[in-house]
């Protein structure tokens, strides 16, 4: 029984750390963003800045959706509370859809980079900040059910 209460203590500690990961990864794309617009670069130097970082946090996605819902049998294991776990459930299910919103992102301005596209920098721009406000929540709701 103590092994078992510890191993779910690491793998909540695992989970915050990982979540403070990607939220460092957000911070940096907003900065960059942010860092762009005072020097008032044009949207294809912009887009060449951001996409590593944007390549980067998507790339680091999968792994860790797949880390939190491996750890979530552990989580929930040792708790009694039903709440918690259809919660824990209910934020597995926006996985795909908050992937597929920064694999949609990388498109975007990778299509904005090149000096051809039409694609719009601002509407592409503006989809990346919705990302990144969404993923800033979802992680924070994690963040709440691994703190009780």
């Amino acid at each position: 029984m103590m092994f078992k209460d510890g191993f779910a203590g690491l793998e909540r500690f695992s989970l915050v750390l990982q979540h403070r990961a990607l939220t460092d990864r957000l911070d940096a794309i907003e900065s960059a963003i942010s860092a762009c617009q005072c020097a008032d670069l044009g949207k294809h130097e912009t887009a060449a800045r951001i996409l590593p970082l944007l390549r980067g946090l998507t790339h680091s996605l999968p792994s860790h959706f797949a880390t939190e819902a491996r750890s979530k049998a552990v989580l929930v294991g040792q708790r009694s509370d039903a709440e918690i776990a259809r919660e824990l459930s209910k934020l597995d299910r926006e996985h795909p859809r908050l992937l597929a919103l920064f694999e949609t992102s990388v498109e975007e301005l990778g299509r904005c980079a090149t000096p051809a596209d039409r694609t719009s920098f601002e509407r592409a721009m503006a989809d990346l900040l919705t990302a990144v406000g969404e993923l800033r929540s979802h992680e924070a709701r994690e963040d709440a059910l691994l703190a009780e």
